[in-house]
């Protein structure tokens, strides 16, 4: 199997903190060394745009960039995998898939919503309004500006979500997202696999800390009791290849060596 692998250094639009240095880290560990003893083909791009003054310009240009390499991997029917350090590089994925394909399913695995705006964010915290843009509900000139055709709520499984504020559980009731907790039961596994299954091209945006620390312990923002990796994989196990997989929000910033090692262990098993 040929591996388009995107390497995007960024937490929001900063290259220099430690979840925007881990995707360089992962690769340091091993990653794509380990694919291809696997028998993957690994084609590494680095993704990079220079800074802009206004930061909905920077985030609106790396979603350009990334949307470009997407676009053209799955025309190629190449399977990609992106290393991000935050999740709005899920803009540029799912706009380059969008680009390709029609009939977008996503399935988000994150300890928190992602469905922030800028005027209910507490922490100002671009990256926590990830979810939200890609569904046309926040920083609408960031996907506005790259003609972004905002996605069904219809279409999205959000797995995981334990530290949510409470506009963001009022907004995925409301908007009726199907939300997983991180131990749910049979039935409600089966029923997010038949609402992804309709559509005809996948993305998984696996954001590290919607695992359990046990499963992911070298995360950014670390929260108790997540998924655990065999009951994530036994949702996966029933759906299609997806087009891209992403994963985002690990941190090797105080992590000692068995803890990188067991991250490293994790990734390989998603991917």
């Amino acid at each position: 199997m040929q591996l388009e692998t995107l390497l995007v250094p960024f937490d929001v639009d900063r290259d220099d903190t430690p979840v925007a240095r881990s995707p360089r880290e992962l690769v340091n560990l091993g990653l794509l060394d380990r694919l291809e003893e696997m028998g993957v083909t690994v084609r590494l791009r680095r993704v990079g745009v220079r800074s802009f003054e206004e930061r909905e310009t920077s985030v609106a240009s790396l979603a350009r960039a990334v949307s470009r390499r997407v676009t053209r991997a799955v025309s190629r029917n190449r399977p990609v995998l992106v290393l991000t350090g935050g999740c709005l590089t899920a803009v540029g994925v799912v706009h380059g898939l969008q680009q390709a394909r029609q009939n977008l399913g996503v399935l988000w695995l994150d300890a928190h919503g992602d469905f922030q705006s800028p005027e209910t964010t507490v922490s100002g915290y671009w990256d926590g309004m990830a979810l939200a843009a890609i569904a046309g509900r926040s920083l609408a000139g960031v996907y506005e500006s790259i003609e972004f055709m905002p996605l069904s709520m219809h279409r999205i499984v959000h797995f995981g979500g334990r530290d949510l504020e409470p506009v963001e559980l009022e907004d995925f009731e409301r908007l009726k997202v199907l939300r997983l907790s991180p131990e749910p039961s049979e039935e409600q596994l089966d029923e997010a696999a038949a609402r992804l299954r309709r559509a005809r091209a996948l993305y998984f945006h696996f954001d590290l800390d919607g695992l359990d620390p046990r499963d992911a312990p070298a995360v950014n923002l670390e929260v108790e009791s997540g998924v655990r990796l065999e009951t994530l994989l036994k949702l996966v196990r029933q759906l299609p290849q997806p087009a891209v997989v992403t994963l985002s929000g690990a941190s090797f910033e105080g992590a000692d060596p068995e803890e990188c090692q067991h991250e490293l262990a994790t990734c390989l098993r998603l991917i």
